[in-house]
């Protein structure tokens, strides 16, 4: 009898403690493109799925690449997102209905700049439904993480208690029930139903700050093993796998012609060992996007919405 009341006292503490963690998420958690994003591959059919970093989010409208294809595609990719988050992805997405193909958008920098704790490091793990590939992504990223992160998905809003009235507001919309990406709107950027993410043309001065240049001395070890486990799970599904980089301003291009030679270097060579498609745009003769700088949001590479609906008919043009 005494160990049943234990056991209760237990049960009733950790449900009380769910609660309470629960109620913190609601208040102190945004609505988010993430959320939207995992929503959407957990519950529609895809033909074509892109994956990658925040220059694929800002260059593939799928809308404008399935005009040309005839299929029906998603932009997976988000600032933030590295190959181990764009594996895990894929697989969630499997769960339901496996895609024909999948287009691995590949920003080098990935490749060599360390994943660091942020506000999206775990969003795309904490969005997910339960499921036993939920289970294995909590192994392999959320472990090697504050602890707090895992446990806590709002722990990374703490300090963001003044937005507790918005979000409350945002979540008592029929948008934010709807997973509708229209509210999620700002003044730079609009970002579509279907996962692009449109930048709107401004004339500010560009930043080359956040750039990080290819030094393969710095490849991170978990990356090209989480290649390796894109590769075989594309293979073991029947799924066509095709990797691309998008452009970046043919200024950088001039101003760091050796980190972008190299990196051709190391990347031609490793799809050709595998056999994989590569489209490299900065290498690649292309006409009808906009090349130079006026056609980006930065030095990074990171295209104005205009722009990226125009190198998504050039890119449709080679998948199709």
């Amino acid at each position: 009898m005494r160990s049943f009341k234990r056991i209760m006292k237990i049960v009733l503490f950790l449900s009380i403690c769910l609660a309470i963690n629960g109620v913190f998420v609601y208040m102190l958690v945004p609505n988010s493109f993430i959320r939207i994003k995992v929503h959407n591959i957990e519950n529609e059919k895809y033909d074509d799925i892109f994956v990658g970093s925040s220059h694929g989010f800002a260059a593939v409208n799928p809308v404008v690449v399935d005009g040309e294809t005839g299929r029906k595609s998603i932009n997976l990719c988000y600032g933030g997102e590295y190959l181990r988050d764009s594996y895990y992805l894929l697989k969630d997405a499997c769960r339901t209905h496996i895609p024909e193909r999948v287009i691995y958008e590949l920003d080098p920098g990935y490749w060599v700049n360390p994943d660091t704790e942020n506000p999206t490091y775990a969003m795309a793990y904490s969005n997910m439904s339960p499921s036993l590939v939920k289970a294995e992504y909590c192994f392999a990223k959320i472990t090697d993480a504050d602890f707090r992160s895992a446990l806590f998905p709002w722990f990374h809003y703490r300090k963001q208690y003044g937005m507790i009235p918005q979000n409350l507001k945002d979540k008592r919309e029929e948008s934010y029930r709807n997973f509708d990406a229209a509210p999620l709107e700002e003044p730079t950027q609009v970002m579509s139903d279907e996962g692009f993410m449109y930048i709107k043309n401004s004339e500010g001065e560009k930043t080359k700050a956040n750039m990080v240049l290819w030094d393969e001395s710095k490849v991170l070890e978990e990356v090209p093993m989480y290649f390796h486990k894109l590769v075989r799970f594309c293979r073991e599904k029947e799924i066509e796998l095709v990797v691309m980089t998008t452009p970046v301003p043919e200024e950088t291009l001039e101003e760091h012609s050796g980190n972008y030679k190299e990196a051709d270097r190391y990347f031609a060579e490793l799809m050709e060992e595998y056999g994989i498609r590569y489209l490299n745009f900065n290498t690649m003769e292309t006409d009808g996007f906009q090349r130079g700088v006026e056609g980006f949001s930065d030095y990074e590479g990171h295209m104005f919405g205009g722009n990226a609906e125009n190198f998504s008919r050039v890119l449709a043009e080679y998948l199709r």
